[in-house]
């Protein structure tokens, strides 16, 4: 192999978000994946890829230099974060709010591999050849709790019950108007249900 990666293993936001290094869903990600490349004298690069594979966090990419970023989308919109509560109708004190529908666990680890897929020329035989180098690589994510309170509040509202915030009244034909009304501490870089 003429490409090493040097990443493997659980890889960490390098723009913390609010000082966390592991990402909170909606927070944005970015890593530079580290590699080396041992061309020999006679051996051009001619082509390469990086692209990820199996439980890749949605919203997450990897672009041609070998850059992970974007933005961690919630756990509700995660295909491997589906271990649920059960969606059922809330209590009208509100008391069962986080077994409704909620991401059971804190936290969640993607288990991914990044590839460097690569085509180069030996000058001395003129043959290409194509190689790939594949690493496992992890990123831990951390549920917002400011996107189980906007949940909470449209799930309480759905299910029939008034609710009064800053002195307004909201029902069941509210939602929309409270969601643009009340994006701050309930969501998540204006991320809405």
């Amino acid at each position: 192999m003429k490409t090493t990666i040097h990443d493997s293993g659980m890889i960490i936001n390098e723009e913390p978000v609010n000082g966390s290094s592991n990402p909170h869903e909606c927070h944005t990600f970015k890593y530079q994946i580290k590699y080396s490349e041992n061309f020999e004298a006679t051996e051009t690069l001619l082509s390469w890829e990086w692209f990820l594979t199996e439980d890749v966090p949605v919203g997450i990419s990897i672009d041609n230099n070998g850059l992970i970023s974007g933005r961690l989308e919630p756990f509700i919109n995660q295909p491997s974060c589906q271990d649920n509560y059960p969606d059922e109708e809330i209590k009208l004190d509100g008391s069962n709010w986080l077994n409704n529908g909620q991401y059971k666990h804190p936290t969640y680890t993607f288990n991914f591999k990044v590839h460097r897929k690569y085509k180069y020329l030996d000058t001395l035989t003129t043959l290409e050849i194509e190689e790939e180098v594949i690493s496992d690589i992890s990123i831990l994510a951390i549920k917002n709790n400011n996107i189980n309170n906007l949940l909470f509040v449209k799930k309480y509202l759905e299910a029939g019950h008034e609710l009064k915030i800053d002195n307004d009244p909201y029902f069941k034909e509210d939602i929309n108007d409270f969601l643009s009304r009340h994006p701050g501490p309930f969501g998540c870089n204006g991320y809405k249900v």
